[in-house]
């Protein structure tokens, strides 16, 4: 991913997300699995876990914090344009 400008006083981490998607205990995946992040500006849904483009293999998107992410979305239908469940702040906090 590529920013033109970052937040201030943001900062970059990287981490193995593959195996932190693959050591998950089977409920966590579940629900990891289920979970999209609707974007700050409130008009993208992207999947909290997706297959790598590449390597195919498990990995996660994700931004932390305002104004970023707006909220986390469960059981999202993108055809519908609907979702089971939305968490507002506060939730998706304790979630991040």
């Amino acid at each position: 991913m590529h920013f033109w400008a970052v937040s201030e006083g943001g900062s970059t981490l990287f981490s193995p997300l593959n195996e932190l998607v693959e050591g998950l205990g089977k409920e966590e995946r579940s629900l990891f699995d289920s979970l999209y992040f609707l974007t700050g500006n409130g008009k993208v849904a992207h999947p909290l876990v997706y297959p790598h483009p590449v390597t195919g293999k498990s990995t996660m998107v994700f931004h932390c914090g305002e104004p970023f992410v707006r909220a986390f979305l469960k059981g999202v239908d993108l055809n519908k344009g609907t979702a089971e469940k939305v968490y507002d702040w506060p939730q998706t906090l304790q979630m991040l």
